[in-house]
């Protein structure tokens, strides 16, 4: 790149054409502002499968006395892309039966 000066047009010289400065200024501003819109995309797009909480709905019945295993499951679900199941027999009772996230039927 070579700058020329003339009287009255100052010019930035690209090989054979030649383009104003205040033209250059545009199109390298514009390139910024692409450059700009595609990273803020990427990084949304980023945000949402990676670092986004799902919100994932719980079913099912825990006995009180296995809430923990409840809050625990619900946080194992929460980032996982799949659905889950669990079931906890205790001296031939049902105790626990808990399902929740993304099921293919």
């Amino acid at each position: 790149m070579t700058m020329s000066a003339r009287p009255g047009k100052d010019c930035v010289s690209f090989g054979v054409a030649k383009v104003a400065p205040s033209i250059q200024r545009l199109v390298m501003s514009h390139r910024l502002g692409i450059l700009h819109f595609v990273t803020l995309a990427l990084g949304i797009l980023w945000w949402y499968w990676v670092c986004k909480k799902h919100s994932v709905e719980l079913h099912g019945y825990a006995h009180p006395r296995f809430e923990a295993i409840r809050k625990m499951f619900r946080g194992m679900i929460q980032y996982d892309r799949e659905g889950a199941a669990l079931a906890v027999l205790h001296k031939n009772d049902l105790v626990v039966n808990l399902y929740g996230g993304y099921a293919h039927r």
